[in-house]
């Protein structure tokens, strides 16, 4: 059986054809695909200036921190009064 006399470039341009068409399948360029850039995080949110105390009581002892000065201060009473209806008051 003979061989069919195929000219070079042919050849070259045929192995092009079919090498970049078995690329073009397996990378899954056979699929549109559509980036959507994803949403920039937002911020948290802060709900509440103070929580509700859990007790119904917040402690305003002495020796307290910096932080726990805050929770006592008239402002976050007044806060609580408005805002916990499970609110007490608070021990000095």
């Amino acid at each position: 059986m003979k061989i069919p006399h195929i000219n070079k470039s042919l050849l070259v341009l045929l192995v092009i054809v079919i090498s970049a068409s078995v690329m073009f399948f397996i990378s899954g360029y056979s699929q549109t695909k559509i980036l959507v850039p994803s949403p920039a995080p937002s911020p948290m949110i802060l709900i509440s200036k103070y929580p509700c105390p859990k007790t119904g009581w917040i402690n305003c002892m002495p020796i307290l921190t910096e932080e726990r000065k805050k929770l006592c201060l008239p402002e976050a009473i007044s806060w609580y009064k408005k805002n916990c209806p499970e609110f007490k008051g608070a021990t000095y």
